[in-house]
């Protein structure tokens, strides 16, 4: 309908403003997801340059991160998500789309690594950063706020297919920088990510959804909701 005119013109369409809020609110939204989260890195990273804690207390947190921190959190990621063994049928079924997506940036990452001539102490990493996104930390609060709950699911089939292909080829690439530019044998690589730690929640998950078992409700709960 035509803008009504009143005594000094034209009254302004208001439906423009609703638009506007219409994009606003949901940029706010992903701003207040990820802002807690930069805030939770911040004092890391200061502790971080200031040395507080030192070699041997940032490598205890590093293990302790990496060898008991992520696999339960794997696991609970993957019993929550896929409770039923239809569900897994279905991550796997369209999980080909992200690993083809995630490998070919890869091969986009080398053919950048040529054109840029990175160093190669500093390929690995490069590749890396270039390809592989932290889908869970930061990208998950941002898709649910811009794109509602319903693709969390999607976006945690792109977070497997990531956790996948990084402990595989990107620590792959990563050794490879480590040993001066030789690549790791296959049995090396197979070798590695059989023991790698974190990744370990993953298939236990797996194996808890086929069997039916149910995960305990203080699992992933804090004491005081106990």
């Amino acid at each position: 309908p035509a803008p009504r005119r009143g005594g000094l013109g034209y009254i302004p369409d208001r439906s423009a403003g609703s638009a506007l809020g219409d994009i606003v609110s949901p940029f706010m939204r992903s701003v207040t997801s990820v802002l807690p989260l930069l805030l939770i890195i911040a004092p890391g990273f200061v502790i971080a340059k200031k040395e507080w804690c030192g070699e041997a207390g940032m490598s205890f947190l590093s293990k302790v991160a990496m060898n008991y921190a992520i696999p339960p959190y794997l696991f609970l990621s993957v019993v929550r998500t896929y409770p039923e063994p239809e569900d897994l049928w279905l991550l796997f079924l369209n999980l080909r789309y992200p690993v083809i997506i995630t490998l070919a940036g890869f091969c986009f990452a080398g053919l950048a690594v040529m054109l840029f001539r990175i160093p190669p102490p500093q390929r690995g990493v490069f590749m890396n950063a270039g390809t592989l996104c932290n889908t869970v930390l930061m990208g998950l609060p941002v898709v649910a706020s811009l794109y509602g709950d319903e693709v969390i699911a999607i976006a945690m089939i792109f977070y497997s297919a990531n956790t996948l292909i990084f402990w595989t080829v990107g620590v792959w690439f990563l050794r490879r920088d480590v040993e001066g530019g030789r690549s790791p044998g296959v049995a090396t690589a197979l070798q590695n990510i059989v023991r790698s730690r974190p990744l370990t929640g993953f298939p236990v998950g797996v194996v808890w959804v086929l069997l039916g078992r149910p995960v305990p409700a203080a699992a992933g709960t804090p004491p005081s909701a106990w």
